[in-house]
């Protein structure tokens, strides 16, 4: 198989699991974070709403309400966020999913904070058809961390050399 069927087949998987996250489970949230304890280096999430985990970060200074989602490739973003992102540094890619073809702008963030914790360049993609204020956290920011869910508690942790 080809790197674009991969590439296509990653954003479809990514736009699918917002869809299915966002428009199954959003009404369910408050504006409330549910981080427990945070430091620099860590922070411990408590579990929202039926095993789903929110924390309150930034893009690029700007807050923003993540949801925790290890099945989306990319940071998603909703589509006000593009007006804080280096649009000359961005890219389009289509993906497929249940509502068809969507045009996806991907870029690299130079700043993502979870709590207190700080991630640098991270690769995001801005869904324009996303009219929420929550985000969607994806592999490409948590495979920066170490994390781990025991209980009701997800734990996240900056890796030490990345």
């Amino acid at each position: 198989m080809t790197k674009r069927f991969y590439q296509y087949f990653s954003l479809f998987l990514l736009v699918l699991s917002i869809g299915l996250g966002l428009g199954l489970i959003i009404t369910q949230f408050d504006n409330k974070s549910t981080v427990a304890n945070t430091t620099t280096r860590t922070a411990v999430l408590r579990d929202h709403n039926n095993d789903h985990y929110i924390i309150r970060g930034s893009i690029n200074g700007i807050p923003v309400q993540f949801l925790v989602d290890t099945g989306a490739t990319l940071v998603t973003l909703p589509s006000q966020f593009f007006q804080y992102v280096d649009s000359s540094k961005t890219s389009s890619q289509y993906a497929y999913t249940a509502n068809g073809r969507v045009k996806l702008k991907t870029a690299t963030v130079k700043s993502l904070t979870l709590g207190r914790i700080e991630l640098r360049n991270i690769r995001v993609a801005i869904n324009p058809l996303a009219h929420t204020d929550m985000a969607i956290l994806g592999m490409s920011a948590l495979k920066k961390l170490n994390f781990c869910q025991h209980g009701n508690a997800l734990t996240l942790e900056k890796r030490r050399h990345i």
